[in-house]
C-alpha cells in the first residue's frame, strides 16, 4: 500500500503560484504609430511598462529613434526609487526586440530588476501587454487621424486615465481598476450623464454630484445626505451662465456649434467620408 503524500512535499495548484508571482512580475513592450506632420507620414515608438497583478500601465517617453542611449535612460526612469514605474517589481517580461539591449538589461539589472527575455514568436507569454496593445489602438488610435506628435501624446494620455479609472474590465470581475474616490453616502438619486473623452470617442457613465445648501447633513457639499431638512434646495455644480453671458452669446451667432466643452470645439472634426470609414476624427 503506497503512503499518502505528505503535506510538506505536496504542489500547490498553478493558478495559485501564477498569482502569488503577479505582485513582483511587469511586462513591457514597444508598439508604433503613424503620425501625420508636415513632411508626411512619421512613425513614432511607443514604450510603456505594464504590472501583471493591478493592471496598471505607465507609459514612457515618446520617440521616432529609439536609440541605445534613449533606452539606457527609459530604463533609469522605470527604476528610480522616487518617481519610477517598478518599485517593487524583480522580474520584467520582454520580447527579444533588438531595442531591449544588453545596456538597458543591465540598468534595470543595477535597479534591482531581472530581465526574463521571452522564446521567440511568444506573444502569449506576455499576453497582459499584447492585450493592451490591441485595446488602446482598436478604442482610440485606430479611430484618429494624429496631426503632430502633441496630438499623439494627448490621445495616449486620455486613453490611459479612461483605462484605469474608467473602463470596466472583464479580467477584474468587470470593475474599475482604480476608481476616483466617492462620498461616504453617495447620492442615490439624480441623473446619470454620460461622459465624454476626445470629443465623444471615449465614453463613460457617472451619476451626477450636486451641492446641498442649507440645512446640515453627514454629506454636507459632497452628497446628498440621508434625510435633508424642509426648505433645503439642492443645486447642481455646473451653474448656469448670468445675464451678460447670455448677452454675449446672443450677440454672438453660436447656435451652429455643438453642445460640447469649449476645449473640444476646433480640435475634433468628424469626416462621415467613405475614404476614412463611417466614423474618423482628426486631432490636432
Amino acid at each position: 500500500m503506497a503512503s499518502p503524500r505528505r503535506q510538506s512535499g505536496a504542489r500547490r495548484p498553478p493558478g495559485r503560484i501564477h498569482s502569488a508571482h503577479l505582485a513582483v512580475l511587469a511586462g513591457t513592450d514597444f508598439f508604433t504609430v503613424e503620425v501625420l506632420n508636415w513632411r508626411g507620414l512619421a512613425t513614432y515608438y511607443v514604450l510603456f511598462f505594464l504590472q501583471l497583478e493591478t493592471r496598471r500601465v505607465s507609459l514612457s517617453r515618446i520617440t521616432r529613434h529609439p536609440t541605445e542611449e534613449w533606452m539606457t535612460q527609459m530604463g533609469r526612469n522605470a527604476t528610480d526609487e522616487a518617481c519610477g514605474c517598478l518599485p517593487r517589481h524583480r522580474y520584467v517580461l520582454h520580447d527579444r526586440d533588438t531595442k531591449f539591449g544588453a545596456e538597458f538589461r543591465k540598468t534595470l539589472a543595477a535597479g534591482g530588476v531581472k530581465c526574463l527575455r521571452l522564446p521567440a514568436r511568444s506573444p502569449n507569454l506576455n499576453a497582459f501587454a499584447e492585450r493592451w496593445v490591441r485595446s488602446v489602438k482598436e478604442e482610440c488610435l485606430s479611430k484618429l487621424i494624429l496631426f503632430g506628435e502633441a496630438s499623439l501624446k494627448r490621445a495616449l494620455t486620455e486613453f490611459q486615465e479612461h483605462y484605469h479609472a474608467e473602463r470596466n474590465h472583464q479580467g477584474k470581475g468587470n470593475k474599475l481598476l482604480f476608481p476616483r474616490p466617492t462620498p461616504l453616502e453617495s447620492p442615490l438619486r439624480g441623473r446619470v450623464r454620460c461622459q465624454e473623452r476626445l470629443g465623444g470617442l471615449l465614453k463613460y457613465y457617472e451619476r451626477e454630484q450636486h451641492e446641498y445648501r442649507g440645512g446640515a447633513g453627514r454629506a454636507g457639499n459632497l452628497g446628498y445626505p440621508r434625510r435633508p431638512e424642509p426648505g433645503a434646495v439642492l443645486l447642481p455644480t455646473c451653474h448656469r451662465p448670468d445675464q451678460r453671458t447670455r448677452s454675449n452669446l446672443a450677440a454672438n451667432s453660436t447656435e451652429h456649434l455643438p453642445d460640447r466643452p469649449a476645449q473640444n470645439i476646433g480640435k475634433m472634426l468628424i469626416a462621415s467620408t467613405g475614404a476614412f470609414g463611417s466614423r474618423t476624427s482628426f486631432l490636432t
